[in-house]
C-alpha cells in the first residue's frame, strides 16, 4: 500500500512538473506594403496552444497608442487556437515604419513578438508598380442609403503584366474580389463587398495585395464600415 501511494504520489508530480503552458505564433510577421496616411489598417494573428497547461495572456504591449489590440479572451486551453487583430492608426507616417507587439504569458519569462511593417504614403494615386482607384473603401450607411459593395481599379504602371494575389487574412465582414492578372500599362477592377449579417455593425478593416513584379511589392486598401 504505501509503495503504490508513493508511485501514484510521484505521477502527481510528474503531471505538475510537465504541464507547461506554450505559445506558437506560426506567421509572426507581415508586411503591408504601401498604405494610406490618415487610415487604419489591420493584420491578425493565429495564437497557437501548443503546450499542456492553459496559455495566459498577460498583456500585448505594441509600443504606441496607434496600435490596438483586439482579442476575444487573455487565455488559450491546450490545443486550442486564437485569432488576435491588431489596429493600426498609420497617422501621417511617411515611408518605413515598424510596429513590434510583445506578448507576455505564462509560459516564459520572456516575450514572445511579433512584427508589422508598412511604408506610408502620402499620395497612393502616384505609386509604382500599380495604384489603385479609390485607394480606400468606404461602406458608408446613411440614413435611406446604404453604400455595400465598393468598386476598386487597379492601374498598373509599368509596361509588363503582374499577377495580383491578396495575401492578407480572409476577413469575416467583406468579400473581396481582383482578378490575378493586371495587363501591362493597363486596368483591372475588383470589388469589396459587405458579407450578410454586418450591415449594421461599424468596423475598420483592411486587405493588403501583393504584386508580380521583382521586388513582390504591396499596397494596402484600408476598409472601413460608417454610418452617418
Amino acid at each position: 500500500m504505501k509503495l503504490l501511494f508513493q508511485s501514484l504520489m510521484l505521477l502527481c508530480l510528474a503531471g505538475v512538473v510537465y504541464a507547461q503552458p506554450r505559445l506558437e505564433i506560426p506567421d509572426n510577421s507581415f508586411f503591408f506594403g504601401h498604405a494610406p496616411q490618415n487610415s487604419t489598417i489591420t493584420h491578425s494573428f493565429w495564437f497557437k496552444s501548443t503546450g499542456t497547461d492553459t496559455l495566459k495572456i498577460k498583456e500585448i504591449k505594441t509600443g504606441c497608442s496607434c496600435a490596438v489590440v483586439d482579442m476575444p479572451r487573455d487565455w488559450i486551453a491546450p490545443g486550442d487556437s486564437m485569432k488576435v487583430e491588431i489596429d493600426w492608426d498609420m497617422k501621417r507616417v511617411i515611408n518605413q515604419t515598424v510596429r513590434n507587439p510583445y506578448i507576455f504569458t505564462n509560459a516564459s519569462d520572456e516575450p514572445y513578438r511579433a512584427s508589422l511593417r508598412a511604408i506610408g504614403t502620402a499620395d497612393p494615386t502616384n505609386q509604382k508598380p500599380a495604384s489603385a482607384k479609390p485607394f480606400k473603401c468606404e461602406l458608408s450607411r446613411l440614413k435611406d442609403m446604404s453604400i455595400d459593395s465598393v468598386a476598386i481599379q487597379l492601374q498598373n504602371k509599368e509596361s509588363y503584366s503582374m499577377n495580383v494575389t491578396v495575401v492578407s487574412p480572409e476577413l469575416d465582414e467583406v468579400e473581396v474580389f481582383f482578378p490575378d492578372m493586371l495587363p501591362a500599362e493597363g486596368t483591372i477592377t475588383g470589388y469589396i463587398k459587405l458579407r450578410p449579417g454586418y450591415e449594421y455593425k461599424e468596423f475598420k478593416k483592411s486587405v493588403t495585395l501583393e504584386f508580380g513584379d521583382a521586388e513582390k511589392s504591396r499596397m494596402t486598401i484600408p476598409i472601413r464600415r460608417k454610418f452617418y
